[in-house]
């Protein structure tokens, strides 16, 4: 996060914080960190993803950023892409457990690693689609 956003000086003058309390954050061997609300201070300020990735990560998720764009041509081009993405999810199952498949009716490791690529795209195109339906939702896009 620190490096996301420019280095322990420009964290530094952001935060009002020295610059060895910063390089304290960095210090993997440190037991504490900056509190919650600087954290999300310089993720929003630096759009710095580190500390979101990596809480995601510690409770088995992942994160995306959603696209910023204007609603309804992206609500439509959304819904398009995340059919499209799971349809090749869906075809790439399908294969795999095609009784004259590699593993026949078993999903190979080669497989699923073959597959992860399609899923991964199936998911970031839901939390598109996710996204802009609820910042439509909340009346933020027209």
């Amino acid at each position: 996060m620190i490096e996301q956003s420019g280095g322990v000086e420009r964290v530094s003058d952001f935060t009002g914080r020295s610059p060895s309390t910063v390089y304290k954050w960095t210090d993997p061997d440190q037991t504490d960190g900056p509190p919650f609300a600087v954290v999300a201070q310089i993720t929003e300020h630096f759009g710095a993803t580190a500390a979101v990735e990596h809480l995601a990560l510690r409770v088995g998720g992942a994160f995306w950023l959603l696209p910023k764009a204007d609603f309804c041509d992206a609500l439509a081009s959304a819904t398009a892409q995340t059919a499209a993405a799971h349809a090749d999810v869906m075809r790439g199952c399908a294969m795999a457990l095609d009784p004259k498949g590699e593993s026949g009716q078993r999903v190979s490791p080669r497989e699923a690693a073959k597959m992860l690529p399609e899923i991964e795209e199936a998911i970031k195109a839901t939390a598109a689609l996710y996204g802009l339906a609820m910042a439509v939702a909340r009346g933020e896009g027209a």
